[in-house]
């Protein structure tokens, strides 16, 4: 549901832009990645990918797809993230840019205190 919430967002405008789509699932992964191309009609779509779960053993088949669609020379990976816990009310976007303190933001999904939030 938080894609849903992020791809309706009237402040992001995805026309023309490139969209990959790329899930984790329990069910169906192409009811997802149908859903987020349905959602950015005017925009370029590559083959996406859904994966069952996040383990170690998909790095093989991510890094397969990237190669297919062209990308793999292009994207590079976190591989490590440090949390600092503090008690702020800054809102961070989904991008990690700070928009403002929470109660000042405008609607749309942050990241306060670690944790995603849906200011509406």
């Amino acid at each position: 549901m938080i894609i849903h919430s992020f791809l309706e967002c009237k402040e992001y405008n995805f026309a023309g832009k490139t969209i990959i789509p790329f899930c984790t699932f329990a069910t169906a992964a192409y009811e997802t990645l149908n859903d987020i191309t349905n959602a950015t009609p005017n925009s370029e779509h590559l083959a996406g990918l859904g994966t069952r779960g996040s383990q170690n053993s998909y790095r093989q088949v991510v890094e397969s797809w990237l190669d297919r669609i062209g990308i793999s020379d292009i994207v590079s990976g976190i591989n490590g993230v440090t949390v600092n816990k503090t008690n702020d009310s800054k809102a961070y976007t989904l991008s990690g840019m700070m928009a403002a303190d929470i109660d000042k933001a405008e609607r749309g999904v942050y990241i306060v205190g670690g944790k995603k939030v849906m200011k509406r």
